[in-house]
């Protein structure tokens, strides 16, 4: 993530967390659109701000996310998704502004024999800053 504020001091944050994710899909119809959405993650960010005004109180957030996706291909192993996704500390320390992303991911899920690799991360083609939350 970056701020984009003009004339400010924007910086760039990297996020590592871990989100519960559940995947609702239609039975017997692997082309059908799934919803997905993962709750009570937990994340820890590089830097608690992005530029003045926008700071997190903590570097350590929850988030959630709600989505929806396709996968494809002979045998169903490309995966697109769009995911919108809050982070905030919930209130735990002031200031609470929290972030919100819309983000594009594209998966390609690999088969080894038996074993399938579909929690592999997904590419995040278009990470942008919505509005502030809390």
């Amino acid at each position: 993530m970056r701020g984009d504020k003009p004339g400010q001091d924007n910086q760039r944050l990297a996020d590592i967390g871990i989100t519960p994710v559940f995947r609702l899909a239609r039975a017997g119809d692997p082309d059908a659109l799934y919803f997905k959405g993962g709750f009570l993650g937990l994340h820890l960010f590089s830097k608690a701000f992005m530029y003045e005004g926008k700071k997190f109180g903590s570097a350590f957030q929850f988030g959630h996310f709600f989505g929806v996706g396709v996968d494809f291909g002979d045998r169903h192993q490309y995966s697109m998704s769009y995911r919108f996704q809050h982070m905030s500390n919930v209130g735990i320390v002031e200031p609470n502004q929290g972030v919100n992303l819309s983000e594009l991911h594209v998966g390609y899920f690999f088969m080894m024999g038996a074993l399938s690799l579909s929690s592999i991360p997904a590419v995040c083609c278009g990470c942008m800053p919505a509005s502030a939350g809390g």
